[in-house]
């Protein structure tokens, strides 16, 4: 079962945001398959994160879909332009299909295909810890287990990086075949909590909130008249990701899984893919 999912993943690359500018709200944003926070507004060098692995609660005696939800820390990709290019390490709480949870962790520098890392176990309830950095045409990733001690370390050569925005990000991952975006449902994973989340901009390391730069939640719901990458959006059935406020000191939040009927927004046309 282990292979044949990771197999899957190699070849199905997780897609990032489509966006859709949120009305009435100047700090918050609306994605398709992104929930959690992003800055912007500077050239940002490093990201850091921690969190806990949530559980994937899959459906009672197995069901004919995979669900997926995939918690990252990232460099880049606001916007999601034809252009964008994305900086990204994390994990994932998966369902199968047949009713069996699946975890493991993996990096990605998109737009190439994600790199799952089969000898660095996760299981629920593990607290993780992540950094980037970015030199030049350097990136450098580090993720790890606290819980179990696993640690991961690599430096990759990547052409121009982006380091426009960075994000902390609970996600419903999609595979890329042809061509084509298929979202995956979002896997019941209840609630995660990002902590410690910071970023460098030159000299400058601060938490989401700094005043240094710009903040927003993004909320993963689908838009009234959109036609969505996935039409499982669309459904009242439909899982969605609502990031809380951010705490006092700027650098924490929780995410939440709901299932039904999410808010509508007035249509508005996606970024470009």
């Amino acid at each position: 079962m282990r292979g044949r999912l990771l197999a899957a993943v190699v070849a199905a690359a997780l897609v990032s945001a489509v966006w859709l500018p949120a009305s009435g709200a100047a700090r918050r944003e609306i994605s398709t398959n992104w929930s959690g926070y992003d800055v912007s507004g500077a050239t940002f060098t490093a990201i850091s994160g921690n969190w806990v692995q949530p559980a994937a609660t899959c459906p009672v005696g197995g069901s004919t879909v995979e669900a997926r939800s995939s918690f990252w820390i990232g460099l880049g990709g606001k916007g999601l332009q034809r252009d964008t290019k994305i900086e990204q390490i994390g994990a994932e709480s998966d369902c199968d299909g047949e009713g069996h949870t699946f975890y493991f962790a993996w990096y990605e520098l998109w737009p190439a295909g994600n790199h799952p890392l089969e000898t660095f176990p996760v299981r629920p309830g593990d607290r993780m810890t992540a950094r980037i950095a970015v030199s030049g045409g350097s990136v450098s990733f580090v993720l790890q287990d606290v819980t179990s001690g696993g640690l991961f370390r690599k430096t990759i050569a990547m052409r121009m990086p982006d380091v426009s925005s960075a994000e902390w990000i609970a996600e419903a991952p999609a595979r890329v075949t042809g061509g084509s975006h298929q979202i995956f449902p979002l896997a019941d994973f209840g609630s995660v909590h990002f902590t410690g989340a910071s970023a460098t901009a030159g000299a400058r390391i601060g938490a989401i909130a700094d005043s240094h730069w710009h903040h927003q939640a993004i909320d993963f719901m689908s838009a009234e008249g959109y036609d969505p990458v996935s039409s499982f959006l669309e459904s009242s059935s439909a899982a969605h990701g609502f990031p809380s406020a951010l705490s006092r000191h700027g650098s924490s939040f929780w995410i939440t899984w709901k299932q039904g009927d999410a808010p509508r927004k007035k249509k508005a046309s996606p970024g470009a893919i």
